[in-house]
Formats: C-alpha cells, structure tokens, sequence
C-alpha cells in the first residue's frame, strides 16, 4: 500500500499507472481529478447513486456502449454475431460471447480511439455485493480486459464486507501492494453520523410533502426526472420543491445530476404516511414510466438496423425496441421528456413497482428484462436470481397463452445463461442442464407461437448441441437448424436465415464435410449480396462470410488446399474481405484479413507475400493493442520466418509478443505463443536448436 505526501504527486502516480493499463484503488478520495480528456479517455460512474444491484455496471455498460457507437467509423454498424459458430470453428478465435460485456466494450472501445481508456468505479466502499463480486472476476487476468480499472473508496476500507476484501485481495494478488493508494484515510476512521429524519411531516408545505412522498415510493435514492414523470410536473419545479424541502430542514441529499438520497428512516415515514390505494397507483405508474414496451419487429427493421447481436452484446430485450420511439417520447400526462427510458437499472426497478402494485405478470416480464441485462454483463448469478422470481411469479396465476409465452422466454433465457456460463468457465453452470432447460421450453411450444420465438430455441438448442459436439449431438443441431431457418424465413427474416446457414457450415466442418460447407457459405453470401447496396449490416456479413470462405481452405483437405480453382476461390474471397473491412473502418478485422491471405500466399508457395500481408497485420495489431490477434500473426510470421532461415528474428518476435501478453494478461495471447514457440521448435535445425537452447527455455519459462 502506497502513502505519499503530496496531493498532487499522489494523483499524478495514479494515473500514469493508469494510462499504462494497469489497475489501482484509491482509498480516501472525495472526488477524483481528471487528467486531460486530450491523454486519457475515462469512463466513470459513482456507486454512491445507486441503490440497487449492479447499477454502477449496469450504466458503465451503457457508458461505454455509447462511446463505442460515436468512435467507429460511421459505416460501421456492428461487430460480429454473438453466437456465430463458424467464426470459432475456422477463425480459431474466442466465440465472442462475452462481447457485450463491459469486458469485451471496453476492449473494443480501446481498440477505436488513440489513447487509453481508463474506467474509473468511484465509491466502491458503497457499491453492492454483485458489483463488487463483478468487479473483482474483471481485475483477475482470465477476465481479459485491456483497460485499466481504476476503483476509489471514499472512506476507509468498510469493516465486514467479504465482497469488499476480495476486490483488495484480487488487486495485490495481480499488481502488488503498488495497485492500492491510501490518501488522507486512518486505520481508525470515525463513522458517519446518522442523518436526522428531518421536521415532521404535518409541518412540511403541501406541494413539498407531495414531492417527497413520490420520491419515497421511487426509493430512497430516486431522480427528479422520474418523480416528475410520477406526478405530471416538469423537472425544474421538481427541483425546486426538493431545495424548498431542504431549506425547511429535510435531509435530502443531492447526489448531482439530479438524483437524490433520503435518509431510510424519512423515506419509511414518507411510505407510510401513503394511502394503500394512492401507493398502488403510484407503484403501478411508475412500473409503466420505468418498464420497456413492446415495439416494432418488421423486416425494415432487421435491413437497417439489426445485426443479430452484431454489436456484441449477448443481452436481448425482451420485446425488441420500437423505431418509432420519438414519436412516444412524452407519457400520458404530456409532461415528461422520458428521462427513466434512459435508466440503466430501469427494468429490475419496473419489476418492484409492478409487484408492489400486484400486477403479477408485468413484473414478470420485467424481471425477465432485467435478467438479461444482468446476464450482459456476466453476472450469471444475479440473473438466475431475477428469472427464478420471473417464475415463481408466473407460476402464482392462470396459465394463459401470456404466462406460457414469458415462461418459455424465460426457459431460453436461463438456457442461454447456462451456455454462456460454461463458455466462460463459470463454476455451477453445466451444458447438460442447458439442454434440460431447452427441452422444457421445446414442450410448452405451440406451432402458432411467434416465429422469431421458435426460431431462436431451435438455433440456441443448435449452438449448445455444437459445443456438445459429439456426432449425435452434431446432427440433431443440423434440425435444429432447419427448423429455425424454417421459421425465420415464415417471418420475413432472410438474413437472419441466411446467418444460420453459415452455423449449419460450421457443423458441416466439424463432421468433414467440407464441400457441403462451401456450398452453404455460397448460399449464404448470395443473401446478404442481395441486400448489400442498401444495409451496411449485410454489407458486413457479406464481408464476414467471404473470411470464412477464405479460412475454410486452410482447414479443409490436403487435396482441396492443393486445388487451383479452390485456391484461387478462397484468394478471392480474402481480397474482398480485407477491402470490404478497409471501406468499414474496420482495421482489426482487416489485419484478420491480411493474415488470412498471408496463409493462403503460403499454400501457394509465396513466402515473400505472405511475409509482406504478415507485417501489414502485426503493424495494425500493435497500433490497436489486439494481443491476441497479434500473437495469432507473430506465431504466423515466426513459422515464415523460420522456413527462410530467420531463426533469431522469429524468436525474438515471439518474445516480444510474449511479454506484451503477460503485460496484459492475456492467457489466449499466450496460448497462441506456447503453440507458436512449439512450431518454431520443430522447424529448427539441430545446430540452431542448441545455439538457441538456452533462450528457449527461458522462453519456455515465461509461459
């Protein structure tokens, strides 16, 4: 733990370890100061605002969410497809289900902007136990992240917090005591004084007393905005009825940027002065101006907009956002800007409040909505728990065609969780109970059910049986398969079809049908060509399949690599990737590209191109800070390399690349190096192999 004497000097350390990527907790820091916005790009939150679990995340999340949209280039309208199953078959990568992770955004954001991104957790001493238990699985090197994180307390370390103590112990067991800062905080720290309840109630003005009541029935941390939209009044006299409640004496706490904090013991005064039946209005009102809407699911809206989790994120909405939004921007009393539309907790709080109203099945679907917001973020857990309430809910009722609809909704999404899960190597989640959970939701289908429904159990029952893998399991996801295609089509979805021709291409390689595969990925690309002149979506999945069409000649039989016409196919396909991704923007999937071609150039006998497509990559790798793509291309380069006699240059690139992966942290960057150090190996001469015995296994010791 570091004590340092002047202010000034303190922060200045804090932040250049931050720039450098490297996690720290401030102990002791009201508010931090902000380096320049011209050297480091910082995304912060305050968990002091929120009140309920995973707030702080969950608005980081969107935080970062936004700042992703406004830096990339601005044809580039998404990423890759979450799920997709051919990427991870042929493009030997992570199958980007942590994409939409604050993880994977803040790595992507790192990616589009030249400088580095630091996301700064202010008020962890106040932070709920699921956000502390969050934060900590981020600081552990298997987390991936790229960024720093840097956490401050505004108090001395909190006394009895197990979740708190983890957070700390994951600091020095990754970066040392050097990571914690403890700024103007003793051991002996005097606790907080209890707030007074404020004046009694009987002696507050009318219109004040109003105000307070409907902040009490929000919570006791709650935003004017949302109070406004309760009781029909513009925010600027909600303001200024909270300052009058603060100059008669209230306790009130302005959190900034409009949210408050009363005191538990007012705001219990506050709840129980109301009416059961005015509470229950309230509480059924407030469910509206928080939960989300059904909204439009046109074809329209899959050419504009949709990418099929294209931007990442595993979260779905439960009903997929409305493009007439702007049109309902004001709630019923014409009064409101909609300000709670904008809440990130705002789905587990709509849930409360329709529970506390009795409207049993909107706070259904409202928990399900704020389970796969919490399963966004990784926090399998806490979306278990929202969906077992989601269920025991529906489960208290008739059982209407609503009830079944939400309960099969929920099933999948629990499945998806359990998948998810095991993709990251969760403890506790098991693909076998993914599969139970499928087969329940498979017995409450109906045929007249919605198409986009049945279609995503059938592909998620398809992806789960692909990382069963087994050949009975393989086959069946092939119907599984057809089945979803079937209903997507019967939906007016042909490019949500098509991208499961290019997973039924997956399954097809896994069981050595190649040629089938081809044939698939042909499909497929004639779909999204036909939509390319007018969707920037299908634009990038036409740029998409013709990589996958490239990298299935480097795993297909020695007979079809060695093919003219094959070969000459792939090169093609390659080329027309790599200038599809530079149109975008796009230079992480261009040097993807480039790498692709440099192995192609290789089956073709062209050591010199593929070296010169290879240093291409490694230059936009660097630039961009992708450890793993750089160490895929340093293992590519060194092999070169190595077959040209560069013995000492291959492994000296595989040693920088090493040490920039340890730096990070990157345990795939460095499976990617161990086997890359293993072929270069085998491609020495028995002299060179003992010349350079030594710094191979100095080599061999960092991994």
């Amino acid at each position: 733990m570091q004590r340092m004497v002047g202010m000034a000097d303190r922060m200045k350390q804090v932040w250049e370890r931050a720039s450098r990527g490297l996690h720290g907790l401030v102990l002791g820091v009201e508010s931090l100061e902000l380096p320049s916005s011209d050297t480091v790009c910082v995304v912060g939150v305050d968990c002091a605002r929120w009140e309920r679990p995973l707030g702080p995340m969950l608005e980081a999340r969107d935080k970062l969410d936004a700042l992703v949209q406004q830096t990339r280039a601005p044809i580039l309208i998404g990423g890759q497809p979450s799920d997709a199953l051919l990427r991870r078959e042929l493009v030997e990568d992570d199958d980007g289900r942590s994409d939409g992770h604050l993880v994977g955004l803040a790595n992507r954001l790192q990616r589009q902007v030249a400088m580095p991104v630091v996301v700064v957790v202010e008020a962890i001493d106040e932070a709920d136990d699921v956000t502390l238990e969050l934060l900590t699985r981020m600081i552990a090197a298997e987390s991936g992240l790229h960024v720093a994180l840097l956490l401050t307390t505004r108090g001395a370390s909190p006394a009895d917090r197990p979740s708190f103590d983890r957070v700390v112990a994951a600091l020095r067991s990754r970066l040392g005591d050097e990571a914690i800062f403890e700024i103007g905080v003793s051991e002996d720290a005097a606790e907080v004084a209890d707030e007074p309840d404020g004046p009694a109630l009987e002696d507050m003005p009318l219109e004040v007393l109003r105000v307070l009541r409907a902040g009490a029935t929000v919570g006791d941390t709650f935003e004017a905005a949302v109070v406004s939209e309760l009781l029909g009044l513009d925010v600027i006299t909600t303001l200024e009825l909270l300052q009058l409640a603060k100059d008669q004496g209230s306790p009130v706490r302005d959190l900034g940027e409009g949210v408050f904090r009363m005191p538990h013991g007012l705001g219990e005064r506050l709840r129980d002065s109301i009416t059961p039946s005015l509470a229950s209005a309230w509480h059924r009102h407030l469910a509206f101006v928080l939960g989300d809407e059904p909204g439009g699911d046109d074809e329209a809206t899959e050419l504009d907009t949709e990418s099929g989790e294209a931007d990442g994120p595993p979260y779905r909405p439960v009903h997929a956002p409305d493009p007439r939004e702007g049109a309902r921007d004001e709630a019923p009393n014409g009064r409101s800007s909609r300000e709670s539309r904008r809440l990130p907790d705002r789905a587990s709080r709509a849930a409360e409040h329709a529970e506390a109203a009795g409207d049993a099945d909107a706070a259904a679907q409202q928990y399900l909505e704020a389970a796969t917001r919490a399963a966004s973020l990784g926090a399998y857990e806490r979306a278990t728990e929202l969906l077992a309430r989601s269920s025991e809910l529906l489960a208290s009722g008739p059982p209407t065609r609503e009830r079944r609809l939400l309960r099969l909704r929920g099933l999948i999404e629990m499945a998806r969780i359990k998948w998810y899960a095991v993709g990251e190597q969760s403890e506790g989640f098991k693909l076998e109970d993914a599969v139970a959970l499928l087969d329940r939701a498979r017995s409450l289908t109906r045929a007249d059910d919605p198409a986009d429904l049945r279609a995503e159990l059938s592909a998620l029952s398809a992806r789960v049986a692909y990382d069963i893998g087994s050949e009975q399991r393989l086959r069946e996801a092939l119907g599984w398969l057809d089945e979803a295609r079937e209903a997507l089509l019967d939906g007016g979805r042909p490019m949500n079809a098509a991208r499961l021709l290019n997973d039924e291409a997956a399954i097809r390689v896994r069981l050595g049908e190649f040629e089938r595969a081809g044939e698939l990925l042909r499909r497929s690309r004639d779909v999204f060509s036909r939509y390319a002149d007018s969707s920037p979506v299908a634009r990038r999945e036409l740029a998409e399949t013709d990589l996958l069409v490239a990298r299935l000649m480097l795993h297909a039989p020695e007979a079809h690599r060695r093919d003219p016409e094959s070969l000459h196919w792939a090169l093609e396909s390659a080329h027309s990737a790599e200038r599809a991704y530079q149109q975008m923007g796009d230079s992480r999937e261009r040097a993807r590209a480039w790498e692709t071609l440099a192995r192609l150039e290789l089956l073709r006998d062209r050591p010199s191109a593929a070296m010169q497509f290879l240093r291409s990559a490694v230059a936009v790798q660097e630039q961009l800070g992708d450890v793993v793509g750089l160490a895929r291309t340093t293992a590519a380069l060194a092999e070169v390399m190595a077959d040209t006699g560069m013995y000492d240059d291959a492994l000296q690139l595989l040693s920088e690349s090493v040490s920039l992966n340890r730096l990070k942290g990157s345990e795939r960057g460095l499976a990617y190096n161990r086997a890359g150090l293993e072929e270069l190996i085998g491609r020495l001469p028995p002299d060179h192999a003992r010349r350079l015995g030594s710094t191979i296994e100095e080599l061999r010791g960092q991994l």
